[in-house]
């Protein structure tokens, strides 16, 4: 398969069955040991039954890590999933953008914060990040919840 094929094969199946996020995690505690601001974490993550086709993306890409989960019930079967983030997520994003149709605001929103996000050096993370970098990383997080809210008919 010629690869723009497959990276619009690869965007079929991000539109379809993907889930670009950004998660936030709270601070832990106050001991003097943690952050005092959230962390936001972005990635992809897809999970299907057809394992072929998780291996398949996996191979398109060259990045991101494959899992599986169990069935929960007896008639349920495994579901395989693959996950990126991060500097990976960008170039996945970035390459399959052009392709992407249901997905292709919330890739757009992913990638923004990805170049956007400042960095912080390890060694000040305890005293929290700058209130302009919390205040982006949270007017994104918060647009993203919001792009994925489902609009019912009546």
């Amino acid at each position: 398969m010629r690869k723009i094929h497959r990276l619009a094969w690869a965007a079929g199946i991000i539109d379809g069955e993907g889930c670009i996020s950004i998660a936030r995690r709270n601070p832990v505690g106050n001991n003097g040991r943690g952050s005092r601001s959230p962390s936001y974490t972005v990635n992809l993550k897809i999970g299907m039954v057809h394992r072929p086709t998780i291996e398949a993306l996996r191979e398109t890409f060259n990045v991101g890590a494959l899992y599986n989960r169990p069935p929960e019930k007896p008639n349920h079967r495994t579901q395989w999933h693959w996950i990126v983030s991060g500097k990976d997520l960008a170039r996945v994003l970035t390459m399959v953008l052009p392709y992407l149709i249901v997905k292709k605001e919330e890739a757009d929103l992913a990638l923004f914060f990805l170049q956007k996000n400042v960095k912080v050096n390890k060694r000040w993370l305890r005293a929290g990040v700058s209130e302009e970098i919390a205040q982006f990383r949270e007017v994104c997080y918060r647009r993203m919840r919001e792009l994925k809210q489902v609009e019912f008919l009546p």
